[in-house]
């Protein structure tokens, strides 16, 4: 590569959020001309310093529904509260719908 020339490939910056995807979905649309397909993605993000959110994003592509998903997610946080164990501190349980979810605290380390 000449000197002074520049990369063409995109930089990926260093980020703090992680990203999950939770669940990919191939939906279809019913149109004149037939069915048109799109994927639906359910995307968790969080920096593990107690913000979390979640997203769903749409598309024609997986990887465009993905990074809908991230954006959505970041736009959607939360805080929740973490003990020095990066644990929450104290059981909780919630439901949404047909789901019921218990979390409890992390057990302490020792050593």
């Amino acid at each position: 590569m000449a000197k002074g020339r520049k990369s063409n490939k995109p930089r990926e910056e260093k980020s703090d959020w992680q990203e999950r995807v939770v669940q990919i979905r191939r939906v279809t649309k019913v149109v004149k001309g037939g069915k048109k397909l799109s994927f639906r993605a359910i995307v968790v993000v969080g920096n593990e310093r107690g913000q979390v959110g979640v997203g769903v994003g749409k598309a024609s592509d997986v990887i465009g529904a993905v990074k809908k998903g991230v954006a959505d997610g970041k736009k959607h946080l939360v805080e929740v509260p973490l003990t020095k164990s990066n644990s929450i501190p104290h059981p909780t349980n919630g439901s949404g719908g047909g789901a019921k979810v218990m979390m409890r605290p992390a057990a302490p380390v020792q050593g």
